[in-house]
């Protein structure tokens, strides 16, 4: 079963939208399902073989087919206002503000998002709605968010923006599954009792916890969750279904019951609660593993974990075949894996007294963390006590919850009684963890892990479980012979070593110009490893929500780099479309210095961006004004001259603040950039009257392309690469045509971060090459 589940997985991994030699594949799969019975006969090494073409063939179809889904053709509509009318194909997906609903609109599946209001409807609604139709863009920066692969894991290829809860308006009930509906009519009924009994906070952690809902969590807790290791709590999984099926043997155990009907109970049981919380990955891996473990001991078999995992991934694959790239489906099977192959290793060498609360989260902690580096950027020692501390909370708490809601459906005043103990437990919850994560060295971020590191770390702990179960592994270590054992062994044990200890290669410099949307985010990262922020990007209304850019493209991309300070912050000028992440940026990561340009009184500059500045003298960062002239030092490789506005700053007929932002000169193994801001015409004249060396490599092209540039600026310049930050369908028209035509007429390379993606430029001594995040 572990062989042909892997072989169909293969078979996944290979599909793709380009292959051509599908129809052959599969006739050759077929063809090898047929043969198996004659073949077997003859030879079983043949009918095993054939059997794998088989799944592969099977697997490569399921991917395909996943990966081109049939339906109406809606491409011609995207990008105009449309009404659609369809079925709310799976349960709501609420959050603070907005709530999610799949629309199966004939074959195809929509993704509606509509702002929170009077109406919300359920699953199996017909519901008409009224939005902006949108192709979800692939993502334009390293590391970030893959959205458009994550609705198509679910089927969706397009997302409708409703823009007001007026747009949106039930027109009946369809036909959809009595059994599905009534799961999560129940889950919605338990939700309310949780509502009704608790305050909002804990209500939305308590149906994160007890029924998986998490998107009305706070993101803050959600976060402590990520750095104590502990989030896994907000995924029902094993643990849940665990506990959920030790309250009913317990209960079963009261009731004398025999095996046929505990199974059958507990089977019930199990495909309940999988419906209830939404039948996602890892809850379905749970459920499938705990009804065959079961299954065996009421036949008096042998229980075969790796065989249970291995069907469990089958069923999963079988029924959405690009769950496989899902990090909850992934981190879920390693940590089972890990608990089920490393636990009984680790026990032996850990003593009898500790081994209840630290062997399990310490296998499944190694089993996990380069995914959870991958996917999550942090690295958390503190997970260990932190688990320790958390799953008896977390037991106790969906004790309680289970045991309320299900009250509450009949009685709701006992149940507020009950879930006041609920809040106790909750609150010692969030305050453990928030006191962990508060601890020294508790966390930290990383970059993402290489393949190279994924690749050796697993076949390192599956030879060192070998070693621990098998006695020939050992004696082959230890004895003269088996060379082949021992180099099975410690070949990728000792290339994983050097892997995490070598020191890295000198890459030089390299420039990235991030996609932040319609702003300016530049990240240059030294050859010591010294990170520079020129401008953080902004989105309307984020200087006074701290959400947008920041927090969504900016922190998130330092971490997939695995920066964990950021040694110069440098702030261009005061609009928002610059300034406002930098919010996001002091929030997270310490700051070394802050560099603005000159001090103009009576200069009109947001509120926000002088509360922002506030802000950082009260966390004690140093914020230092500088003018033409000026230079500052990064490190030993790099410096950041600064070429405008000169300290006495000249009055502009228009566009005051973009003509004064910061204009700098970057220099490093005789490759210029110049990074021009907002600047338009009027200060890129000034700035050839001073006379200053403009000609330069790469350009950051001025103001996102205006049309209020200057000729003979760019000609200064000459760029042979010019970069403009600018972002899609935005509503200015940028970049305008003109400077566009210049710049193709001064020879130069037009990148565009609406189109490209990020512009990622690498500087060395033999040149400069550049990447883009988009093709």
């Amino acid at each position: 079963m572990v062989t042909l589940s892997g072989t169909f997985a293969v078979g996944i991994l290979a599909s793709g939208p380009k292959i051509l030699a599908v129809p052959a594949v599969l006739i050759l799969g077929m063809l090898a399902l047929v043969a198996v019975p004659g073949v077997w006969r003859r030879s079983r090494v043949l009918a095993g073989a054939a059997l794998l073409v088989a799944f592969f063939a099977a697997g490569l179809a399921r991917g395909f087919t996943a990966l081109n889904p049939p339906g109406s053709d809606l491409g011609a509509h995207v990008g105009h206002y449309v009404t659609l009318t369809g079925l709310v194909s799976e349960a709501p997906d609420p959050r603070a503000d907005r709530i999610y609903y799949v629309l199966a609109y004939g074959d195809t599946r929509v993704l509606v998002r509509v702002p929170r209001g009077p109406l919300e409807c359920e699953y199996g609604d017909l519901i008409e709605a009224r939005g902006l139709l949108l192709i979800p863009r692939d993502p334009g920066n390293p590391g970030e968010f893959d959205y458009p692969a994550y609705l198509l894991r679910r089927g969706i290829k397009y997302l409708l923006k409703v823009e007001s809860p007026g747009e949106l308006r039930r027109v009946g009930r369809g036909t959809a599954s009595p059994v599905l509906g009534t799961a999560l009519a129940l889950r919605d009924r338990m939700a309310l009792v949780f509502d009704r009994t608790m305050p909002p906070e804990q209500a939305a952690l308590l149906k994160g916890m007890v029924l998986g809902l998490r998107g009305e969590i706070e993101p803050g807790v959600v976060e402590t969750l990520v750095r104590t290791g502990v989030v896994h709590v907000l995924s029902v999984s094993g643990l849940h279904v665990g506990f959920v099926l030790g309250f009913w043997l317990a209960v079963a155990r009261g009731l004398h019951l025999t095996r046929v009907p505990l199974f059958v109970g507990s089977v019930l049981l199990l495909a309940l609660y999988t419906l209830v919380t939404g039948a996602r990955p890892p809850v379905v891996r749970a459920a499938v593993m705990a009804g065959l473990t079961l299954g065996a001991w009421t036949l008096g078999r042998e229980r075969d974990w790796p065989s249970a995992l291995a069907l469990a991934a089958l069923v999963l694959l079988v029924r959405q075949p690009l769950v496989l790239h899902d990090p909850g489906f992934q981190l879920s099977f390693v940590a089972t894996w890990g608990i089920l192959y490393l636990a009984p290793l680790v026990q032996k060498y850990v003593p009898a007294w500790l081994a209840g609360t630290l062997v399990v989260p310490l296998a499944a902690q190694v089993a996990v963390w380069p995914l959870v580096a991958h996917y999550y950027h942090v690295f958390s020692p503190i997970a260990l006590l932190a688990n320790a501390l958390a799953v008896p909370l977390t037991a106790g708490i969906m004790a309680l919850g289970l045991l309320s809601a299900g009250v509450g459906l009949v009685f709701l005043p006992l149940a507020k009684v009950l879930n006041a103990t609920t809040g106790l437990l909750l609150a010692l919850f969030t305050a453990a963890n928030e006191w962990l994560s508060g601890w020294p060295g508790a966390w930290w971020y990383v970059g993402s892990p290489s393949f190279a590191l994924l690749a050796l770390w697993y076949p390192a702990l599956w030879a060192a479980g070998q070693v621990g179960y098998r006695s020939s592994w050992r004696r082959a270590l230890v004895g003269q012979r088996g060379r082949l054992v021992r180099g099975l062994v410690w070949v990728p044990a000792v290339l994983l070593a050097l892997l995490l200890v070598w020191p890295p290669a000198d890459r030089g410099l390299t420039c990235y110009f991030l996609d932040v949307g319609q702003g300016d985010a530049t990240v240059l990262v030294t050859p010591a490893g010294r990170t520079v922020v020129v401008d953080a990007g902004g989105w309307p209304g984020e200087y006074e929500t701290g959400r947008g850019a920041g927090e969504r493209v900016v922190v998130p991309f330092l971490r997939h780099l695995g920066v964990r300070r950021v040694d110069v912050l440098v702030l261009t000028h005061a609009h928002e479309d610059h300034a406002a992440g930098a919010r996001a940026l002091v929030g997270n990561f310490p700051v070394g210095l802050v560099v603005v340009g000159p001090d103009r009184p009576g200069a009109d500059r947001p509120p926000g961006y002088t509360a922002l500045l506030g802000e950082m003298a009260a966390r004690g960062i140093p914020v230092e004004r500088v003018a033409a002239g000026a230079h500052i030092v990064v490190d030993r490789s790099l410096s950041l001259r600064v070429l405008h506005p000169p300290s006495t700053a000249p009055r502009y007929a228009r566009a005051e603040e973009n003509n004064h932002s910061l204009v700098l000169r970057v220099s490093y193994a005789g490759t210029a950039l110049l990074l021009a801001a907002d600047v338009e015409a009027e200060a890129q004249a000034d700035l050839l009257a001073a006379g200053v060396e403009l000609a330069a490599d790469i350009l950051k092209v001025p103001h996102h392309g205006s049309r209020f540039f200057n000729r003979n600026f760019l000609a200064a310049v000459h760029p042979r690469l010019a970069v403009i930050s600018v972002g899609a369908r935005n509503t200015f028209g940028l970049p305008a045509p003109e400077p566009v035509a210049a710049l193709e007429e001064l020879g130069a390379r037009i990148c565009r971060t609406d189109r490209h993606g990020a512009v990622v430029v690498h500087v060395n001594g033999r040149g400069w090459r550049v990447e883009t995040g988009r093709r």
